[in-house]
């Protein structure tokens, strides 16, 4: 049984115009979910941030300086995600066709940042102790 699949084209080739449309849905569809992605791991790294509770201001002070790294370490993760937006956003206003290839090296790139608040998570947590400072660029 054989393939009806098109042939591949060259980037002078003419596209249709229903081609066109098709293709800047697809990469529309590529960025709103690229775009998800992004916000939910913006959104998991505040989440790891914990609330302190203290009865007196001095005791509020003393708990918010004892989770200073786990603030530094969000602080460092959050510029990092939105710098890698910032390059993915980018990179996109140049792109006008796709193919899985792309699709594949985008949920590539997804995975990585939808992994980015565990490590930073444990460094937080965990800032006294050698291990975890691996885990971080």
């Amino acid at each position: 049984m054989s393939s009806t699949r098109p042939p591949e084209r060259s980037g002078d080739e003419e596209v249709s115009e229903g081609e066109r449309g098709q293709q800047a849905y697809g990469l529309g569809r590529i960025l709103a979910l690229s775009d998800g992605v992004f916000a939910f791991s913006l959104t998991l790294l505040v989440v790891s941030l914990s609330v302190p509770t203290a009865t007196s201001n001095s005791a509020l002070a003393s708990q918010l300086l004892d989770q200073s790294p786990t603030y530094f370490s969000y602080i460092i993760s959050f510029v990092a995600v939105a710098s890698i937006w910032y390059g993915h956003h980018e990179t996109f206003k140049y792109i006008r066709r796709y193919d899985g290839r792309l699709i594949a090296l985008n949920f590539g790139s997804l995975l990585l940042i939808a992994f980015l608040p565990f490590p930073t998570a444990v460094l937080g947590r965990n800032h006294r102790s050698r291990w975890p400072r691996s885990f971080m660029p």
